[in-house]
This record gives C-alpha cells, structure tokens and sequence, in this order.
C-alpha cells in the first residue's frame, strides 16, 4: 500500500537521518517518527505525493477536520500559518522535481532524483532558522548511509526513475542533472515511427543489446545497422529513426543516449519522450 506523503516531508526525514537524529513520538501526536521508520527500512516502499495532509500529519492534533493545519509558524519575523508554509514549499518542490500530479514511485526512486539534483535542491528546501550548508550536508548523508551516493544503472534491468512507454517503445530517464540527461531505450515488438526524430544539440546513442537501424532523412545520408558495442554521434538537428534490425528479431534493441540538456531545467524538443513517438502519453 502507498503511503501519502509530501516531498518536503521525505526531503526532511533524510536530512535529519543524515545528522544522526533518532525520532520519538512527539507532543503534536504526529507520525513522523513511525514513518520515518517505515521509509528507511524499506526503499521499495511506494509513495504517493501529496500537497495537502499526508501520512504524518493525520494523526497530528493541529490536523482540524477540514484537512487544514491550524499551527503557526511563530518563530519567523512575520508569522505564518504552517498550512500556508507547506503549500507553498510543495508548489516550489514539484516541478524542480519533475512531479506530476498524484505522482507514485518509491523511495529509492525518489532519492534518485534528488541526487540527481544535489546541490540545488538545498536552495529550496531548507528552512527558516536552518543553514542551507546543513541541509545540504543532511542530504548527502543521509543518500550516502542508504547506498544513494552513487548511481549504478542496470539498463537491461530496465532500471530508471521514469519510464514512458509507446507503440514505437519505451525509454527510461536515468540522469538529469549538470547539464545532460541519460535515458535508455529499448525497442522490442514495436512499430516503426512514422515521424523524424532530432536533437538539438548532439546527441550520443550507445548500443547495449540487439541490432539497431537508423535512418536519416537527410539525403546522402545512408541508414546503417548499429551492433552491441557501436557508438553514435548524431550531430545537432539530425532528422533520423532508429528501430530494432531485423525486423523479425526476438532480442530487444536496447541503446543509451546522452545528449545536453537546456540550463533552466526545460526538455528540449527531442528530450526524452520525443524517442519513442508522440503516443507516449505525454
């Protein structure tokens, strides 16, 4: 079963696990201590994120029967409502964190993306009365004490912390962070898309299992075959396809493309979802 959590709140439980802070029950009732607890003692627990009132705050005496929090955050300089605070962290943490609405992944999925994005993501979430120094360290503690520091993909295992699917495909987010993205993409039983693929930027395709073809509609580009091993660099604005060979081939094609990424965060045409076709449920 998913536990309903906001962002900010799993962000906090790592940080604090990061500087060796050990939870008990607290005054409000809340159950922070017993989520945290479940969180770090199983990464493949499922989370669905939430802005509003979460797996910890319903136990909470602040907690009215509207689903509104009526603490106050008195300590700043012009007290808030903490209801006010929350939502707004959230607004901010959703889309640095490429969250969709009613977004579902586990833990470790979602320590992943932030790894992917420390430092940076310290600038946002840390709070008032808090050095944004510590929060970072927090972080990168608390990842590092939960095997997080370090991002091993197994690609034929299909991990990622994304994956879109297509007629034409499927492709998985790996990275996305310092500038570039890494995705894989596995064609297997699929159809050949109608449409040009391109990058704006270079992009460098590496195939890891199977045959790959790439088309180019360039003219005086001719199409070649790719094998496990071949390493592509498709210049910037190459209009191409790429499908598994031959068409009748029981092994999947499976290759990893890393190409630059825009420095405000936006996808770029072409990025990700752009690889297995506009049926992707974008």
């Amino acid at each position: 079963m998913a536990l309903e959590l906001r962002p900010h709140h799993l962000l906090d439980i790592i940080s604090e696990y990061g500087h060796g802070i050990r939870y008990q029950p607290h005054a409000y009732g809340h159950a922070l201590h017993t989520v945290a607890e479940q969180v770090l003692g199983n990464l493949d627990q499922d989370i669905t994120f939430v802005i509003a009132a979460d797996a910890i705050c319903r136990p909470c005496r602040h907690l009215q029967t509207d689903g509104q929090c009526d603490d106050v955050l008195s300590q700043l300089a012009e007290p808030v409502s903490k209801q006010s605070y929350n939502d707004g962290l959230g607004r901010r943490l959703w889309p640095y964190l490429g969250l969709d609405t009613g977004a579902r992944m586990t833990v470790r999925q979602f320590l992943l993306r932030v790894r992917q994005r420390l430092p940076g993501i310290e600038t946002i979430c840390t709070h008032p009365g808090e050095e944004q120094a510590d929060r970072l360290a927090g972080l990168q503690r608390g990842l590092e004490r939960l095997g997080i520091a370090l991002a091993v993909w197994h690609i034929l295992q299909e991990d990622a912390t994304e994956i879109r699917t297509s007629p034409f495909g499927s492709v998985g987010q790996l990275f996305r962070g310092q500038g570039i993205e890494a995705v894989w993409v596995k064609k297997q039983d699929e159809e050949i898309d109608p449409d040009w693929f391109s990058q704006p930027m270079v992009d460098l395709i590496l195939v890891v299992q199977g045959k790959l073809k790439v088309e180019f509609e360039r003219p005086g580009l001719s199409p070649c075959v790719l094998e496990p091993g071949d390493l592509m660099v498709v210049p910037p604005d190459t209009r191409c396809r790429a499908y598994r060979w031959p068409r009748d081939a029981r092994e999947a094609a499976v290759f990893l493309a890393v190409y630059p990424v825009s420095g405000d965060g936006n996808r770029q045409a072409g990025a990700p979802e752009d690889r297995i076709g506009h049926a992707s449920g974008e």
